[in-house]
């Protein structure tokens, strides 16, 4: 596994904090109204899922904390080979409001699909290091939050093709236990999910 080196740092109370000093809405009243998180590692040169995805919630007025092991930055072979003119999309740090629904990723299985504009960096001199500065892009770019392995019981070691911008939980069981969780707020209260992204930094 390729756990983030500051997995064992993010606790219920560390995510209350992170949302609470940048300011970001944080569900807390009713029950499986999700709070879903993304935190990035500072290593800008990796191709593995050192990163984490999480989903905050509470059930019967208790907190639960959810987190996997995952990437939010493109593969290698993406950071070479671009699919769009202006280089491959890296997400900016950030409270994105109602930017994803559940919906079908690339027309074969669900996943949360981007459904309003998120900030990008764009990524184009195909050089393998991620380059998380410069323009700035505000666009719909397709960076859906979807899964890597397609084979129940497996977890995938090497982003690679799994992303080109898109924030991938590494293993099958993790994510259908994440879009399981999502999809219980749906059904709850509609089908528009926020997400934040913080920097290990922010830890």
């Amino acid at each position: 596994m390729a756990l983030a080196t500051y997995f064992n740092q993010i606790t219920v109370d560390k995510v209350k904090e992170l949302y609470t000093k940048k300011n970001y809405k944080l569900y807390s009243t009713a029950d499986y109204n999700v709070n879903i998180f993304g935190i990035r590692s500072a290593e800008n040169k990796a191709n593995t899922f050192n990163d984490v995805v999480g989903i905050l919630y509470k059930v019967k007025g208790v907190w639960v904390l959810k987190k996997y092991e995952a990437t939010v930055d493109p593969g290698l072979y993406y950071r070479q080979n671009p699919i769009n003119a202006n280089g491959t999309a890296i997400i900016q740090p950030g409270y994105y409001q109602s930017v994803y629904a559940v919906g079908l990723h690339q027309n074969k299985y669900e996943a949360l699909k981007q459904v309003k504009p998120i900030k990008y960096w764009r990524d184009n001199n195909k050089d393998g290091i991620l380059d998380r500065s410069g323009k700035t892009y505000e666009e719909i770019g397709g960076t859906n939050i979807h899964r890597a392995t397609a084979h129940p019981g497996q977890r995938s070691v090497l982003v690679d093709k799994w992303s080109a911008g898109c924030m991938v939980l590494s293993g099958y069981d993790d994510f259908q236990e994440f879009l399981g969780i999502v999809k219980r707020a749906r059904d709850l209260y509609g089908n528009h999910f926020s997400f934040a992204l913080f920097e290990e930094s922010d830890l």
